[in-house]
């Protein structure tokens, strides 16, 4: 379906491209239409396929899950939106105001609370997921104060930052839930090892975080006092 919604979609650019001026809107609807059209639609730009949408599109036809191909997109497109500007603005309002919610419902809406309470195995899974996400990204946060030479301070806020596990894990976890691979009990298992790390993982950045933030803004006031005294 992606691959022929963008096959469609180039199509039609192709074949009727819309990028008239408004001078050119004046002939067919006069220059009292043209205003108004222009007051609408100040500038009309070619229909193109967006980048997640192509991404999406050759993932399905290579066989490929399509949230592959549009998280290797949004991997190739991040360098090349600036985080100040009004793109970025946008795309950030976009995501928080409907992808985010619509998320959490879909989410809410997989959890059965019935699962929780029909026996210990789902705690058992609940136990041991967290646990092993937990104390594994901790391990590996550890070792950068080791190989890196970060400080208690740095590697906390490194063990904050990728601790928590979000839309990922949960899309593979659906997949195999499709495909037959896992229950019910590992879905629920794996919503409530969310809810725990998304839950740790900013409390840890934020209790450690001002501690290198300070740190970084008096290196570099003295880096550039320095010059001046001398």
């Amino acid at each position: 379906m992606a691959m022929r919604l963008a096959s469609a979609q180039m199509t039609s650019t192709a074949i009727n491209p819309r990028s008239e001026s408004s001078g050119s809107m004046s002939t067919y609807l006069g220059n009292t239409g043209a205003q108004k059209v222009d007051a609408v639609l100040p500038t009309t730009k070619p229909m193109t396929p967006s980048p997640s949408a192509c991404s999406r599109a050759l993932a399905h036809s290579a066989g490929v899950e399509p949230i592959v191909g549009a998280f290797f997109a949004g991997l190739a497109l991040n360098r090349l939106i600036p985080h100040t500007g009004v793109l970025m603005n946008r795309i950030q309002f976009t995501g928080e105001a409907i992808f985010v919610p619509f998320f959490l419902l879909s989410v809410g809406m997989l959890l059965d609370a019935r699962v929780l309470f029909s026996g210990t195995h789902t705690w058992v899974l609940i136990g041991f997921m967290t646990g092993t996400v937990v104390v594994t990204k901790f391990l590996a946060a550890e070792s950068t104060r080791l190989f890196l030479r970060f400080d208690k301070a740095e590697a906390r806020v490194v063990y904050g930052l990728s601790v928590p596990q979000a839309a990922a894990t949960l899309a593979a976890v659906m997949i195999g839930f499709d495909l037959g691979l896992f229950d019910s009990a590992v879905v629920n298992a794996t919503i409530v090892m969310i809810l725990v790390t998304c839950t740790l993982g900013p409390w840890v950045t934020q209790r450690y975080g001002p501690a290198v933030a300070e740190r970084e803004a008096a290196l570099e006031a003295q880096a550039q006092a320095g010059p001046k005294q001398r």
